[in-house]
């Protein structure tokens, strides 16, 4: 989830952050803090990251109360599951965007749910609203449940957007928690290589 610095044109990359390129070498402003960013240091890559996840994102989903709202929500919930697990794993899944979507709906939503089980949930939520713009004919939305995503039922996937953005929005909080642990070695430098200003 970044957004491409362009030569000579000033851009936002987050909420309250812009960013340029001149001559080539890449500036950033937080107009908040009045600070100059470096957009190769991993600890302002994870200020940019949390404020476009979180602003852009989370926060608006998470507060979308109207049951109106469950498409939305869940075209920003399953927007996330595969772009932090790209992050997590330092790799695009450009390759294999299914197999990294299984892996991060096992470690975000439940690490018990079967490869086929989510592999449905892929096809009928993931492809339907972002190919089709409307999930597939097996989903079902609910509210007020016990569980986020309901694979009880063989016929149908039973899903509560708000339960589902709450699993991920207290999963962002924990990996941006890791990510500014400096002993998080290799799952910080993963997301160095993966989220990219310049050259992406």
């Amino acid at each position: 989830m970044t957004k491409k610095v362009r030569e000579g044109m000033w851009i936002y990359i987050a909420p309250g952050i812009k960013a340029t390129l001149k001559d080539g070498v890449p500036l950033a402003r937080d107009e908040r803090s009045g600070t100059d960013l470096h957009l190769t240091s991993i600890e302002d890559k994870i200020i940019i990251y949390e404020r476009q996840v979180k602003e852009w994102f989370l926060d608006i989903a998470n507060n979308l109360k109207s049951n109106d709202a469950g498409f939305v929500v869940l075209m920003v919930a399953t927007s996330y599951i595969e772009s932090v697990q790209q992050n997590y794993e330092g790799e695009s899944s450009r390759r294999d965007s299914k197999a990294c979507f299984v892996r991060g709906f096992k470690r975000i939503v439940d690490s018990n749910t079967d490869d086929v089980n989510i592999e449905a949930f892929y096809d009928q939520v993931r492809n339907g609203l972002f190919h089709d713009g409307m999930t597939k004919g097996k989903v079902i939305i609910k509210t007020h449940d016990s569980i986020a995503v309901d694979f009880s039922d063989p016929d149908i996937i039973q899903i509560d957007p708000a339960l589902l953005i709450k699993q991920i929005y207290s999963d962002f909080e924990d990996y941006i928690i890791k990510l500014n642990d400096i002993n998080k070695t290799d799952l910080r430098e993963n997301f160095s290589r993966s989220f990219c200003n310049v050259n992406n």
